[in-house]
């Protein structure tokens, strides 16, 4: 018996039946089993090392003189496991926006064959598993919002990063408090009007210093 099998599920099931002249009282295993057996049976083992594992089955007809003996070999063929998946990097950019506004994620995985960011639900397209990008507009709600990616390996391996978001109320327009608030407009054309903005401003200086504008 031949049993190309996998070493990372080390089991085997070895069936038996002694024929042949009758009389034979007990069978015993020896190799890489062990105890007594019934005449004919089936027997689920573990194999205990990868290469060759010898299950040997003796069964005597209690006379000492003739023994029945039949040796089975079981082949586990080595496997070498998968290498283990990876997330290098995972980040937004940038990691504070105003509410409204918008980030770009970025990923760098290893050995991945399936992932999955938070953000969108939905697994990354198969050419961007290696490295890509994603933009994304968090919702509106300020505050520091935490995405996940989430990455598979061959062998069922998992790893997951995470990386954090801040929100922070928009800015409104306004008044910056600056100034005072003053303004010069001077009207009409002609080739003299430019002459105009230097004598107002001086005007507005001298009734400030006198004692401000009039209400």
């Amino acid at each position: 018996m031949t049993w190309l099998g996998d070493a990372n599920q080390p089991k085997t099931r070895l069936t038996w039946e002694v024929t042949g002249p009758t009389g034979y009282t007990t069978c015993t295993a020896s190799g890489d089993w062990s105890g007594t057996k019934d005449l004919s049976g089936s027997e689920e083992v573990t194999v205990l090392r990868e290469g060759n594992n010898t299950y040997t089955l003796t069964c005597d007809n209690g006379s000492g003189l003739e023994n029945a003996t039949s040796t089975q070999t079981v082949v586990v063929k080595a496997v070498t496991p998968p290498p283990p998946v990876a997330i290098s990097s995972f980040s937004a950019t940038p990691s504070t926006i105003e509410s409204g506004g918008s980030v770009r994620f970025g990923w760098a995985t290893q050995n991945a064959v399936s992932c999955t960011g938070s953000w969108s639900g939905s697994n990354l397209p198969a050419d961007q598993l290696a490295s890509g990008w994603a933009d994304f507009s968090p919702s509106t709600e300020p505050g520091e919002k935490t995405y996940t990616l989430n990455c598979k390996g061959r062998g069922g391996d998992e790893q997951s990063l995470n990386t954090t978001v801040t929100v922070t109320t928009a800015q409104t327009g306004g008044n910056d408090g600056g100034g005072s608030g003053d303004s010069i407009k001077v009207e009409g054309g002609g080739p003299l009007a430019w002459l105009l903005v230097p004598l107002a401003g001086l005007a507005l200086l001298r009734r400030r210093r006198a004692g401000g504008l009039p209400q």
